[in-house]
């Protein structure tokens, strides 16, 4: 049958390190419950402002910034597995703390350190999938990942919808637990998988010297271009992250000034994971024959051009059709930007690539929500959604006359070729 053979070319010919992760990333996605919720947490439960409420929300973008930067570091020197059992273990003790905190200056103390334990694990998660699949089967692991995500992510914020109409304790818990349920499963079934760091240059053989002062920079220019290609492609996509972040720090605060209630977001919010389980791989596999930056350009755009539409319009069918536009515009691009640096990153400093871009998707939680609530309190939503638009049309006209020049230029010229499966120091599963 068609529909069989195309599920099986999707799923097949990936290690079974990846499955576990895809497996643990599915069960602390159904807990994805205290951050989407956590503005409406503030100022209805606790009777925060506008203000105090995105701004707690953007601290959590702040300490998500600097976790990633600093797992980076950690998954290359420390180890994937040791990095994420850190987060996954440390991170439900401070969501509980953060369920009884009351004063302002408490909670957002907490919430800063919710933001770095939460995401510790996500470089290295990255850079376990970069180390276990071939780099031509990573786009579509990536994918499955993603895809994984957003399945959680389909049941859990309905869920978390109907749980804080209840008491918003549950959130607390229910989150907390499907982390630690994440950090069992990397426990026992998800092995160290760290490359070998490359070997010195043998002496047996010496070359002139001039030979060996040429190959020493061409590995130095090769990676700085690489690291700078980086930096521009984080900052990139950090603009269009900031957007995005707008689903979970003023749109609720938008619907709610619209007399929409928390039940009405969390179904509106849940088509973004229905979407992206029902289409997502489909669409996925569909746009691998276009170029990977015009894929990306399209997906800047189209998350702008979905909050855009909240300009015009502010009925719950409008915030539906616009979670669709831009659920489009995060499917088709989210999965291929990890890839990207996936292929390029030395074997040896992909956890620390992987942290980059993940610095881009912290910093833009803080940034994004920061910005929106103050464009939103200053000028109102039609203003905020206006310029969502126009971010994220300028973002993917960058990436398109930017971006992917350069990007094909360093894949022709970079020494830095992508990494074999055997550089792995182990993917056996002997007890830690």
């Amino acid at each position: 049958m068609p529909g069989l053979n195309w599920l099986r070319r999707t799923v097949v010919g990936l290690p079974p390190v990846f499955w576990y992760l895809w497996l643990g990333t599915l069960i602390n996605r159904v807990g994805i419950f205290v951050v989407p919720f956590l503005a409406l947490f503030l100022t209805k439960h606790q009777g925060r402002t506008v203000q105090e409420a995105t701004f707690v929300v953007s601290l959590y973008g702040l300490g998500s910034f600097t976790g990633q930067l600093v797992s980076g570091y950690l998954t290359d020197l420390w180890g994937r597995r040791s990095t994420m059992l850190l987060s996954l273990f440390v991170t439900p003790v401070v969501l509980m703390v953060l369920s009884s905190e009351t004063g302002l200056f408490a909670i957002g103390a907490t919430t800063v350190l919710l933001g770095f334990f939460t995401d510790l694990y996500r470089p290295a998660s990255s850079a376990i999938i970069a180390d276990v699949v071939a780099p031509q089967d990573r786009p579509r692991a990536f994918s499955l990942r993603y895809w994984a995500i957003n399945l959680g992510a389909a049941v859990g914020l309905s869920l978390a919808g109907w749980l804080a109409t209840q008491n918003y304790l549950l959130l607390f818990i229910g989150d907390a637990l499907t982390t630690f349920g994440f950090g069992l499963v990397t426990l026992f079934l998800i092995p160290e998988t760290r490359p070998r760091r490359p070997q010195p240059m043998a002496v047996a053989e010496p070359l002139p010297p001039s030979n060996i002062l040429k190959r020493i920079r061409s590995q130095f220019v090769g990676e700085e271009a690489v690291f700078q290609f980086a930096l521009l492609f984080a900052l990139l996509w950090l603009i269009t992250i900031s957007i995005y972040t707008q689903n979970d720090a003023t749109m609720p605060l938008s619907m709610q000034a619209n007399h929409l209630t928390e039940a009405d977001y969390g179904t509106v919010i849940a088509l973004n994971g229905l979407l992206i389980v029902v289409a997502g791989l489909a669409i996925n596999r569909m746009l691998e024959r276009y170029s990977r930056f015009l894929v990306i350009a399209g997906s800047a755009f189209l998350i702008g051009a979905g909050f855009g539409l909240y300009a015009v319009s502010s009925t719950k069918l409008a915030y539906a059709i616009g979670v669709m536009i831009w659920t489009v515009g995060e499917l088709i691009g989210s999965p291929i930007v990890p890839a990207i640096l996936a292929d390029l990153a030395p074997p040896h400093r992909r956890g620390f690539y992987q942290g980059i871009l993940g610095a881009a998707y912290g910093l833009a939680s803080f940034i994004g929500p920061a910005a929106g609530g103050a464009i939103y309190s200053g000028l109102g939503a039609t203003a905020l959604w206006i310029i969502c638009f126009a971010a994220g049309t300028l973002t993917a006209l960058a990436l398109i006359l930017l971006i992917h020049p350069l990007y094909e230029r360093l894949k022709h010229t970079s020494v830095l070729g992508a990494p074999e499966l055997a550089d792995i120091e182990t993917i056996s599963l002997s007890p830690p």
